[in-house]
């Protein structure tokens, strides 16, 4: 069953023991009286041993002139005071008359809630106070008895239990446990309240004076599972789909957080395998398909070799035979092409990094194209380091990049034109950038050109299949570098960007 949790506010009362050394003047809280009435506090504790002492001795104020100004600011709330039993305001024992009078007067002149306490337990010393609050008091009017709570091998739940109900055998309307040095963690109280409760305790407990160690205990507590929920999200955002939030402990909302951390989790799991399995049929798919298409390919380009070699005198024929060549040709590169972007995409091949100098590969895959460049008419403008760029990158695929942006050039180039080839280390990073003047006129953005079967000619005369400069990317990608394609007008520049490899040239 829900339980409604009531705030007592100390304030007004607690203010002239703090670091204003008991120069809490009426006016200087005047303003906010109006304002805390309508807060919906239990209680406000206004008065007590400090306020009465200041109001006397530094003040110039009348304390029960005070009172009746609060209770006047504060007419819907419950004005407490805490009073120290027969001790009242002081520190030494007054006669019975004398705390039956003054507890009348605090009654007769605002007070509703009297907090009754014996620093020492010795519940002889509260009793003609309480006494005096139920003849004096109105059917307002609380007479709480409070136990100063401390810890001892002695202090066991058990003995506050017996305490508890000695005071409600005394005939008191609460019990409050007053924690003055804030010892009590919140899983002490836990226990203590179901050891109390358990022993036949009817009243309603109160707890004061948390401040010092329960706030900071449950601010602790509430810090602890914010990290708890921040790692989970911190691993999330990382990736680890694996990684499962503990939310044994954690305040109830927190476990929420960090059961919706999991769900989420669970889900982003799910979908990543499912992506996979997709991702594996499609490239299971395209694999099977080209593996078929091969057989019949690889038999339709070796009848063509064996028409060629016939010498047909018959101009016709040897023209489609022509035709064949080149379109089965161009059927096996899209299908290498199309097998490979698959596995690119799908990050399903073998990535095997070494240390490798950028510059040696550069210049061999340029020689290999030396005649295919020379024949797009195109003058291969080349810069280097000369200290040399080191990477860590698989040979193989590096050269596939290579290889992808040179057949791009050689292709789409104006002739007469300048191939600008240069290999740059900066900032932590060797750069390999490509520029040509494209022959026709690059209409397209450049996030486009990445995207597969989009070619920058749009008559498509060109052989090629669409798919070269989404490979390199792709590539790239699995070796834990950048790819990227700028376009300034008829400008074309490719960029790889990889993290220079530091050691031993």
């Amino acid at each position: 069953m829900a339980q409604k949790v009531q705030f007592t506010e100390t304030v007004v009362r607690d203010a002239n023991q703090s670091l204003m050394a008991t120069r809490m003047a009426f006016s200087d809280f005047e303003e906010i009286l109006p304002t805390m009435d309508k807060a919906g506090y239990y209680s406000v504790e206004c008065w007590g041993g400090a306020t009465f002492d200041s109001c006397l001795r530094y003040l110039n104020e009348d304390p029960w002139e005070r009172l009746r100004k609060i209770r006047k600011a504060m007419p819907n709330t419950r004005l407490q005071m805490l009073l120290r039993g027969q001790n009242l305001l002081g520190y030494k024992h007054y006669h019975d008359d004398v705390v039956e009078k003054f507890v009348q007067l605090s009654i007769k002149n605002g007070i509703d809630v009297l907090r009754i306490f014996d620093a020492l337990n010795d519940f002889r010393n509260i009793k003609t106070a309480l006494e005096a609050t139920k003849k004096y008091g109105t059917k307002r009017t609380v007479a709480s008895g409070c136990i100063s709570y401390t810890q001892s091998p002695v202090h066991t739940p058990k003995k506050y239990a017996e305490m508890c109900k000695e005071l409600q055998k005394m005939g008191f309307d609460t019990i409050c446990l007053k924690d003055m040095a804030g010892t009590m963690s919140p899983k002490e109280a836990e226990e203590l309240f179901k050891g109390i409760k358990d022993a036949g305790v009817t009243l309603p407990l109160i707890l004061a004076f948390l401040l010092a160690a329960l706030a900071l205990a449950a601010l602790l507590w509430w810090l602890r599972g914010w990290s708890v929920i921040r790692k989970g999200s911190q691993s999330l955002a990382a990736g680890d789909l694996n990684y499962t939030t503990d939310t044994t402990g954690l305040p109830w909302d927190l476990q929420k957080h960090g059961a919706d951390l999991n769900a989420i989790s669970d889900g982003m799991q799910k979908a990543v395998e499912e992506r996979m399995r997709s991702d594996r049929f499609r490239t299971e798919l395209i694999t099977n398909v080209s593996h078929d298409l091969k057989t019949p390919l690889t038999s339709i380009i070796n009848y063509v070799d064996l028409l060629k070699k016939l010498n047909l005198q018959n101009p016709t024929a040897q023209q489609y035979i022509d035709v064949l060549d080149r379109k089965s040709q161009r059927l096996k590169t899209l299908t290498e092409d199309l097998v490979e972007a698959s596995k690119a995409s799908a990050g399903v091949l073998a990535v095997d990094r070494q240390r490798l100098e950028t510059t040696q590969l550069v210049r061999q895959a340029l020689g290999e194209y030396e005649d295919k460049l020379r024949d797009a008419q195109l003058r291969v403008i080349q810069r280097y380091p000369k200290e040399g760029a080191w990477i860590l990158a698989d040979g193989r695929h590096l050269w596939r990049i290579l290889d992808n942006l040179l057949s791009n050039c050689a292709k789409y180039a104006m002739p007469g034109t300048r191939l600008y080839v240069d290999v740059i280390r900066r900032d932590g990073n060797v750069e390999i950038s490509l520029k040509n003047i494209s022959a026709d006129p690059l209409n397209i953005p450049s996030e486009d050109l990445l995207r597969r079967f989009v070619r920058g000619d749009d008559s498509r005369s060109t052989p090629g299949s669409g798919l070269g400069l989404s490979i390199a990317q792709s590539l790239a990608h699995l070796q834990g570098a950048e790819f990227s394609i700028d376009i300034d007008g008829d400008l074309f520049k490719a960029l790889v960007r990889f993290p220079e490899s530091a050691g031993e040239n």
